[in-house]
């Protein structure tokens, strides 16, 4: 939520230090929409029928790849490495979001939990903005600020794949 709002917010500005028009930049979403719409059809026939976990890392991984196409977005492969990785992660972030509490803890307190899940994800993308404006200001560009979020991401890759995740049973 972070990273993909403090992008929205700053599309413009980001692109530009990229040396690409306000037109371009507007131009990704579409691309990012069809990946996304592609990719959560596709999951959603698939999560039916397996574990979660598969699907976090995938949607980490895709989102990891989103993040350094923005770190190269002066390449024309940064692009669409850009609009690849986030569209799919967010396919992918509408299943996962959706279907892990019910699965993780079941309907007793589903209310309470994806409440509480929401007001983090309402923080983090109201941190966001601000967090890549302050980047660019303290570090010079946008480009830091893709890399710390990358680096984040690396991280939460490795603990999803570590940490044990027992689904309950249904």
């Amino acid at each position: 939520a972070l990273f993909g709002t403090a992008l929205t917010f700053h599309i413009v500005a980001i692109f530009n230090e990229a040396g690409l028009s306000r037109e371009v930049a507007f131009g990704y979403f579409l691309p990012s929409a069809i990946f996304a719409t592609v990719t959560n059809l596709i999951g959603s026939y698939l999560v039916d029928s397996a574990p979660l976990k598969p699907f976090l890392v995938t949607m980490l991984i895709a989102f990891s790849i989103g993040a350094w196409g923005l770190i190269n977005l002066d390449q024309n492969w940064g692009y669409w490495l850009l609009a690849a990785g986030f569209g799919a992660g967010g396919g992918l972030w509408g299943i996962t979001s959706n279907l892990a509490f019910i699965r993780f803890f079941g309907a007793i307190h589903l209310g309470e939990i994806s409440g509480f899940n929401t007001s983090i994800s309402v923080f983090a993308s109201a941190i966001g903005p601000f967090s890549f404006s302050l980047a660019a200001d303290i570090l010079g560009s946008y480009n830091s600020a893709a890399q710390i979020c990358l680096a984040g991401l690396a991280i939460l890759i490795v603990l999803a794949i570590t940490v044990e995740q027992k689904e309950l049973e249904t």
